[in-house]
């Protein structure tokens, strides 16, 4: 017989577990947050600072006509992007671990071990691979109903019921989507206090899939409600910048090299750009707060999972 887990799974309980997690250890969340967002402006300052450079270096070779040194800034701007994404995937991943251990156990270090940091790498891999694999088998069944519509639209005459149709079957793949890689939900929180528990995982996801499905969907609005809301702000302040650099890209759309016009716009100056990173901290933070109601759920799902020495024989 498998005993009574003391976490029980619900739509509030999920949504609100990180709280309780902040309360019940105010001093390392509140550290973690911060620590996070300082990460992000670092990486975001750092990306900004290095793509400027060479959209300033890109435009001045392209009106000197100097191909070489256009092709040399083109090359830049794609490998410092790069150079980017692979410094912070590794500090990602470690710093998600840390905070999982927190919310698992209630553990804080800095240093949540070798084996826990390996196990909750390759549960990150196996969920990125099951996104990956359905939203390319979405994206061929999206080819294809938008070319059925666009037919059934033209012989029909009716756009609107095209439209609409559209969006409903939109509106089926994204929750297609969201409950299929729901059912890793609790695969990170339990791979780092246990094991790479896959078939235990699904079989809790399974168990509590509807609320489960609710409950991501919830928390991904909250998510967008918190960009849109925190993006605007950023866009009323560097409204001036970001107009000119919309109408760089929109004034030759087909050019090739418009993303250097664009950030030859957006990132004029090192000043410009730092100042750009430190207005954007209050949406780091509130997007950092999200992030920690997206680990509450993965850690109150795993929680809710009975100890492998509890499982029946």
């Amino acid at each position: 017989m498998t005993t009574r887990p003391e976490h029980r799974f619900t739509v509030l309980g999920a949504l609100g577990f990180g709280l309780e997690v902040w309360r019940s250890r105010p001093a390392p969340t509140t550290f973690l947050v911060v620590l996070q967002a300082l990460f992000y402006m670092a990486m975001t300052g750092l990306q900004m600072g290095l793509l400027g450079a060479s959209a300033r270096q890109g435009v001045q070779a392209l009106e000197a006509g100097d191909t070489a040194g256009l092709f040399m800034a083109s090359l830049n701007s794609s490998g410092y992007s790069s150079l980017v994404i692979l410094v912070s995937y590794p500090l990602i991943l470690w710093l998600e671990t840390v905070v999982l251990v927190l919310f698992m156990s209630g553990r804080f270090s800095l240093w949540p071990g070798w084996a826990s940091l390996g196990r909750l790498t390759l549960s990150a891999l196996i969920i990125f691979a099951v996104y990956m694999a359905a939203i390319i088998v979405l994206s061929i069944f999206g080819v294809i109903i938008a070319i059925t519509l666009i037919v059934m639209a033209e012989s029909t005459g009716d756009s609107g019921l095209a439209i609409g149709m559209g969006a409903g079957l939109g509106a089926v793949g994204f929750l297609g989507l969201v409950a299929l890689v729901s059912l890793f939900t609790a695969l990170p929180g339990r791979a780092v206090t246990g094991a790479l528990d896959i078939s235990g995982s699904i079989s809790i996801a399974r168990a509590h899939w509807l609320r489960l499905i609710l409950v991501w969907v919830l928390a991904m609005g909250l998510y967008l409600v918190v960009m849109i809301v925190g993006y605007g702000l950023v866009w009323a302040v560097h409204s001036e910048l970001i107009r000119a650099a919309w109408e760089s890209l929109l004034a030759a759309p087909q050019d090739p090299y418009v993303s250097l016009y664009m950030y030859e716009a957006l990132l004029p100056r090192a000043e410009t750009a730092l100042w750009l990173v430190l207005s954007m901290a209050p949406v780091m933070v509130m997007m950092c707060v999200v992030m920690m109601v997206w680990r509450g759920i993965v850690a109150k799902l795993a929680l809710s999972m009975p100890n492998p020495s509890e499982k029946a024989p």
